[in-house]
């Protein structure tokens, strides 16, 4: 590929996360699929709010110079519910990023065999032990990834509630609330007229998502298949909440870059 390498911007002032000046709760929202690989951007996000700017997206020639200190020291918060905290840990120590700049709420490793039991027949009580994990401080970054899988493995849980009584009150003690949603049920071919109640909470779910957004950073795999230079695409949009922050004066870029993942590093063009 002989396109010229591309630094990730989000905003018109060339941030990823931009220095919010008020005292609002915003959201991005990220869609993936299990063939698109989020960790990389997930890693991004991290590395943002603890150096000012992903450093290692390209490798050496990344040079995003809008380096944001605002946030130096402010916890980020990784809640999941796919992955145990080692995952994470690895990845954050090959960015060297410090341990005392991020917090990992393992929801996977204890939630079927311990949490799920204890709860049986209260999933608000449920939603509200996980909850009650992370620390309150307004200024940290909270990524919640995959909670939509809750929907699965709780029974009876709809949109509705998991969004009220789980989404709502994690993204009161942040200032930024950045979800990954896995996608795979929208993808041709997985759809039919049988279409059970999991996939309907599903899809609501997943709208207010995009209704409460305020960047949708969607990636996708290559239409066409696996390709030897490109892993797939991520397209940016605005969703459904304006960034309305008068006292910064910025809004959202939308873009589209394709992207090429190998071993542990990612770059990004344009196509």
């Amino acid at each position: 590929m002989t396109s010229q390498r591309q630094d990730l911007v989000l905003f018109s002032n060339q941030s990823v996360i931009p220095s919010i000046q008020d005292e609002q709760h915003r959201m991005f929202l990220i869609t993936s699929t299990g063939s698109s690989g989020p960790q990389w951007l997930i890693n991004a996000f991290v590395e943002t709010h603890s150096k000012g700017s992903p450093q290692s997206l390209n490798g050496a020639s990344g040079r995003n110079t809008n380096t944001n200190n605002d946030n130096h020291n402010v916890m980020t918060t990784i809640l999941s519910l796919v992955h145990g905290k080692e995952h994470y840990t690895s990845n954050f120590q090959k960015l060297q990023i410090n341990s005392n700049e991020y917090n990992i709420v393992d929801c996977m490793t204890d939630l079927v065999m311990k949490q799920i039991p204890k709860y049986q027949g209260n999933k608000l009580k449920l939603l509200q032990s996980i909850v009650d994990q992370i620390d309150n401080n307004t200024r940290q970054v909270i990524i919640l990834d995959q909670p939509e899988f809750l929907l699965s493995l709780v029974a009876g849980l709809t949109a509705d509630e998991l969004f009220n009584h789980f989404i709502n009150l994690i993204w009161r003690k942040c200032r930024l609330l950045i979800i990954n949603n896995n996608v795979d049920m929208f993808q041709d071919g997985v759809i039919n007229d049988n279409v059970n109640r999991d996939f309907v909470e599903f899809q609501r779910f997943v709208t207010m998502c995009h209704y409460k957004a305020a960047v949708i950073l969607n990636l996708r795999p290559l239409a066409t298949g696996h390709a030897k230079d490109i892993t797939g695409t991520l397209k940016i949009t605005r969703g459904g909440v304006n960034w309305d922050d008068e006292k910064s004066n910025i809004h959202v870029v939308e873009n589209e870059y394709l992207y090429l993942t190998e071993k542990d590093s990612t770059r990004l063009f344009y196509g």
